[in-house]
């Protein structure tokens, strides 16, 4: 049977411009039957393993060195390309943490080390640390996250809420860097229901449970009884304003209207009428 470029182009998604390179390459026997070329059911065969090979990450010269070299050992070098995807996997599987990190956070991740560690090096305690869909209990609430903050804020509810609840209790054991990418998360949900009204019942429940996510903190049990409503709405508030670099950093991340939403909502849970009645004895 005869198949035209046509039917080639359609089915296989190769074109014309393709097919005249992989004459011209050597791939495929040149077009001598005329101006219209057929393509037999051999030719077909061998388009198809070029475009599987080629989706494999083969250059076209090493797709010809391997079917046209009798000595070419396809089975080591079908091997190495196992072990090379894998590793383009792994890479891929971390970028993508990273995204959904940097989504859930606002932040790039990095390390302390930044200018005394290599490159190569962070990236390997990366895959071993910052794993977190991978593991169960961080996977179960950073997907949570995910959906509550992809969510329009008209949809978040109760059990949106309650789900923060329950989920941010597993959390006490983490390390300080979960712990950290967690109060984030926290930080770019409010910042994301300025449709609200910061003293709403929905955005004062989600500050009440990043309260009780920071109570169980060590900063927090060091603090001990002092660690009150009063206490973290002092203390964590102006984070978000003008006049420190922290504040600065904090506008940066969430913008300069979130970031107020976000000290407007903690200042009302700790007890006070105005952001200016943070600053008085």
């Amino acid at each position: 049977m005869g198949y035209k470029v046509k039917w080639v182009e359609d089915h296989l998604g190769i074109s014309r411009k393709a097919l005249r390179n992989y004459e011209k390459l050597g791939l495929m026997p040149p077009n001598i039957g005329g101006k219209y070329r057929d393509y037999s059911d051999e030719d077909i065969d061998r388009i198809w393993s070029i475009k599987i090979l080629q989706g494999l990450g083969y250059s076209l010269a090493e797709i010809r060195e391997l079917m046209d070299n009798k000595e070419a050992d396809f089975y080591k070098s079908i091997s190495d390309k196992v072990v090379e995807l894998e590793r383009k996997r792994d890479d891929i599987t971390n970028f993508i943490e990273f995204a959904k990190t940097i989504k859930l956070t606002g932040r790039v991740p990095t390390t302390k080390q930044v200018g005394s560690i290599r490159y190569s090096e962070f990236m390997e305690y990366s895959r071993k640390n910052w794993n977190f869909y991978i593991e169960p209990k961080a996977a179960s609430y950073l997907n949570a996250m995910e959906l509550i903050q992809d969510a329009k804020e008209q949809e978040l509810s109760e059990i949106d809420v309650d789900r923060l609840e329950s989920l941010a209790k597993l959390m006490g054991d983490y390390q300080e860097m979960q712990h950290t990418y967690t109060i984030n998360a926290y930080y770019q949900i409010l910042s994301r229901m300025q449709s609200l009204e910061f003293n709403s019942e929905v955005v004062q429940t989600v500050v009440e449970q990043l309260f009780c996510f920071l109570s169980e903190s060590d900063s927090a049990k060091e603090i001990g009884e002092k660690f009150t409503r009063v206490f973290f709405a002092k203390y964590t508030a102006p984070f978000f304003l003008e006049g420190s670099d922290i504040g600065e950093i904090n506008i940066s991340t969430y913008g300069r209207g979130g970031a107020e939403f976000i000290a407007r909502a903690i200042a009302f849970f700790g007890g006070f009428d105005s952001i200016d009645d943070l600053y008085e004895l």
